[in-house]
């Protein structure tokens, strides 16, 4: 028997007991102030937010469905590589994240067909 490699198989299993698999959002610092999103009654909660991470390492074009109908003027923001997106939605409705990567050498053109993620309000999509 190997030990080494009995050693990384049970720090491996313990490591996933100890890391969670999905962030939470309450312990990630995304925005300045806690007031981005006022309404009119007041400070909108970070349970009602949907967030959109870009880990691609270029920039991508997305879209947030909005089937709470929230309205919003925005529909469509270009990511830069690291930035977050945030956009106003309902807690306990899926949206539909629609993501359109750059096309082959370009620097502003993006594709004609999107890849299609599932957002839910209060917590990070990463992409």
């Amino acid at each position: 028997m190997n030990t080494t490699l009995t050693l990384a198989a049970l720090a491996l299993r313990l490591s996933h007991k100890l890391l969670p698999s999905e962030p939470n959002v309450n312990d990630i610092v995304i925005f300045d102030s806690d007031s981005d999103f006022d309404s009119d009654s007041g400070p909108v909660s970070r349970e009602d937010i949907v967030f959109v991470m870009n880990q691609t390492g270029e920039k991508i074009k997305v879209i947030v469905s909005s089937h709470a109908g929230t309205s919003e003027t925005e529909t469509t923001a270009r990511l830069d590589p690291g930035r977050i997106l945030k956009r106003k939605r309902k807690k306990g409705i899926v949206e539909a994240v629609f993501v359109y990567r750059l096309k082959y050498h370009s620097t502003d053109e993006f594709m004609d067909v999107p890849v299609l993620f599932q957002a839910k309000p209060g917590s990070l999509l990463t992409i």
